[in-house]
């Protein structure tokens, strides 16, 4: 609980310094103010996370390897499955993000991207700028927000006896998280297939993987179709 209170509490901070440094850089193009605004935003939810995780781990006399199932010998099969489960999914939010938008104009709603979507769309930002959300996408959120929903939020519920509410109360933050209306419900989606790939392995490195590969080919799709 103590863990869950403070990364709600690293969010919460997180997202009102980037809309300080927003409004603090007016005089900036759009985009540069979005980027900052963003990364940093990005960056301050990252390491926090990362800090209240290695706190709720020394408390309960764990090292990452020992948490996560890293030092199992079912490594290579897991990333195996990673890669597979990372580009299927892909494919099946495409479809999903489709009829979502479908729907969504049938009651006149206005589908609307991602605001780093919006942001990577557009042409103001340098390569650096640009290198830093790939590694932020590809790397660190897999990372950070299979940690966070797989590694500690899941199995804590469910072994509090609630395996379904686990399943399905994770998946649904995750896709909430994002804040999006047409990702919603293949974000969702997504999520269930990576708490099945974490019970499949026991092996953290299989949503990671999966996770960073989904993340990867959509940021490689969304540069080529630009």
């Amino acid at each position: 609980m103590r863990y869950f209170i403070g990364v709600i509490s690293t969010i919460c901070v997180a997202i009102g310094i980037g809309g300080l440094i927003s409004q603090m850089s007016r005089g900036l193009p759009e985009a540069q103010k979005n980027f900052w605004a963003m990364s940093v935003t990005s960056v301050l939810l990252d390491g926090g996370m990362i800090v209240w995780l290695l706190l709720f781990l020394r408390e309960e006399n764990l090292s990452l390897m020992q948490a996560f199932g890293f030092t199992r010998q079912n490594c290579k099969r897991a990333i195996l499955l990673g890669l597979l489960g990372g580009l299927a999914a892909f494919w099946a939010a495409e479809v999903f993000e489709i009829l979502s938008e479908s729907i969504m104009n049938l009651f006149h709603l206005k589908p609307d991207a991602q605001d780093l979507v919006k942001e990577l769309q557009g042409n103001g930002l340098g390569f650096g700028q640009r290198f830093f959300w790939a590694i932020r996408v590809m790397v660190m959120a897999p990372v950070v927000e299979e940690t966070l929903f797989r590694g500690v939020l899941y199995p804590t519920i469910k072994q509090l006896g609630r395996p379904k509410l686990a399943l399905w109360g994770t998946s649904l933050l995750f896709g909430l998280m994002h804040a999006n209306m047409v990702s919603f419900i293949p974000l969702t989606l997504f999520a269930v297939l990576l708490v099945f790939l974490y019970e499949k392995t026991d092996n953290l490195l299989a949503p990671i993987v999966a996770h960073g590969v989904f993340n990867g080919t959509n940021f490689i799709m969304l540069h080529l179709s630009t």
